[in-house]
């Protein structure tokens, strides 16, 4: 019985120490704690059946990554960020579709991007679409994440 308390003990000393760790090192890239936005527009070609959609695709420690497919004019075409909106449980990101100026084929266009966040992060991410409202986002939340946010709230 008393060998168990100890285990458990050991192993959550050394979890501690490994996640005081991370968080250091985290903090360290970006010492003010506020979330860091990246847009990078992934390919575009013209619309098929799929339509305009987005989803959160990997989350991993501070860094979350949301990809969409917008609809454009034509592929040729750009995707940026015109807008944020923040909350504390909840970031409003307004998208706007940017011409290449350059001879393009005529077509529907879809233009796939992805959204890098990295730090704080909020629990809902809502894409609007040229300021029409797409999706929202959940971000899901992994024990280990939890954790990190408590033993950064310590410091």
């Amino acid at each position: 019985m008393k060998l168990d308390k100890i285990a458990g003990l050991l192993a959550f000393a050394m979890i501690s120490v490994v996640l005081f760790g991370f968080v250091t090192a985290t903090a360290s890239q970006n010492p003010s704690n506020e979330t860091i936005f990246d847009l990078e527009t992934l390919s575009s070609d013209c619309m098929s059946e799929r339509g305009e959609d987005v989803h959160e695709t990997e989350s991993f420690g501070n860094i979350t990554r949301i990809q969409g497919v917008m609809q454009t004019p034509n592929p040729c075409h750009t995707i940026n960020i015109s807008e944020i909106n923040q909350s504390e449980e909840t970031y409003t990101m307004n998208l706007v579709a940017e011409s290449q100026e350059e001879i393009c084929i005529q077509c529907v266009g879809a233009v796939e991007y992805e959204i890098i966040l990295e730090g704080d992060r909020p629990e809902e991410v809502n894409i609007l679409h040229n300021g029409e409202e797409i999706g929202t986002v959940r971000l899901k939340r992994n024990i280990f994440q939890v954790l990190v946010g408590w033993l950064r709230s310590l410091f």
